[in-house]
């Protein structure tokens, strides 16, 4: 609910081995990403920089980010390895990654930005009404992109909280 504070536990370079596989699960995870963006966001060459940082945070999670020139790209939560989560600046130079996107007014991002949850009332709906159909492609845990009305660029990623049948 509130902001926590976090703590790095070290900083290093992600060897040429594990380059490839994190290539390999990205392509896997999200199909729509061509090589120039698998490059810039996973680069191939030694001289490179590509670090990777571990994060220990205030629930006890540890999480790994990758970062390329000190930009973070996507991050994986230890616990649950199998998923790579993007970054907004991943989201930024793909705004069409996540195949879920939710749009809210500009009034509501200071709410969010507070630690306020994203509910119904504070998403705008394209047709103007909920009907049984509205959410019935959404289900529980899928990963999601939040933009404001005007804006097809994410300001957040989220994880939904149930589905939507």
């Amino acid at each position: 609910m509130f902001r926590k504070d976090f703590k790095s536990k070290g900083h290093t370079q992600v060897k040429s081995s594990d380059r490839k596989k994190l290539r390999q699960q990205l392509q896997q995870t999200y199909p729509i990403l061509n090589d120039e963006l698998l490059s810039l966001v996973v680069p191939v060459g030694k001289g490179e920089d590509f670090t990777s940082c571990k994060l220990l945070l205030h629930t006890g999670d540890d999480v790994i980010v990758y970062s390329t020139n000190k930009i973070p790209w996507f991050f994986i939560i230890e616990d649950k390895p199998e998923r790579i989560y993007p970054t907004v600046y991943f989201l930024w130079k793909c705004p069409d990654l996540l195949p879920i996107k939710f749009y809210t007014p500009k009034q509501v991002f200071s709410k969010l930005t507070n630690g306020a949850d994203l509910m119904l009332p504070g998403l705008i709906i394209p047709s103007g009404q909920v009907t049984l159909q509205t959410f019935r492609h959404v289900k529980r845990d899928n990963l999601c992109s939040l933009c404001l009305e005007d804006n097809r660029y994410p300001i957040g990623i989220g994880q939904t909280a149930m589905d939507g049948e």
